[in-house]
């Protein structure tokens, strides 16, 4: 079997690595080079704690501005906007409140074999170097930021 992952980042490389792991015959695509995407932008925090969903109160309402911004969380060729059209629907039947709670509480289940599959990743790797478990974290908030994601809040 011959398996195609799209994206270089963290996610997809881990998975690139798993299934060829499991004998797989893998390739990886990457617009440019591995890890400068998503990845990079993350500055290497492997984050278990921010639980909440994609779709939130209000998103709808960036919608218009981002479908013509190409390079928007929701770039969309339109020759594809209506394939796409049940997938954009469903997400943003999740964005009111009540449905982006109920899916932010089925998240800490998803990410709860989180802290201890990196450093198993990272010994397969042969990267255990590249891990720092003691390092602290500080999130710094702008008084503009917290009023523009007020909504965000659950």
């Amino acid at each position: 079997m011959h398996t195609v992952v799209i994206g270089g980042g963290i996610v997809g490389a881990a998975i690139a690595h798993r299934l060829q792991a499991a004998s797989h015959s893998t390739t990886l695509i990457e617009r440019g080079p591995p890890g400068m995407g998503a990845s990079f932008g993350n500055a290497g925090h492997i984050g278990t704690a921010s639980l909440v969903p994609q779709s939130v109160p209000g998103i709808w309402r960036s919608v218009p501005r981002w479908l013509r911004d190409p390079a928007s969380p929701l770039a969309v060729r339109p020759a594809a906007m209506l394939r796409h059209l049940p997938w954009f629907l469903r997400f943003l039947a999740n964005s009111p409140r009540s449905r982006m709670e109920r899916n932010a509480a089925h998240l800490p289940a998803l990410l709860a074999e989180v802290p201890e599959a990196w450093p198993a990743l990272a010994a397969d790797c042969a990267a255990e170097h590249l891990f720092d478990r003691d390092s602290s974290l500080l999130h710094v908030f702008s008084a503009l930021s917290v009023r523009l994601n007020r909504f965000r809040a659950l």
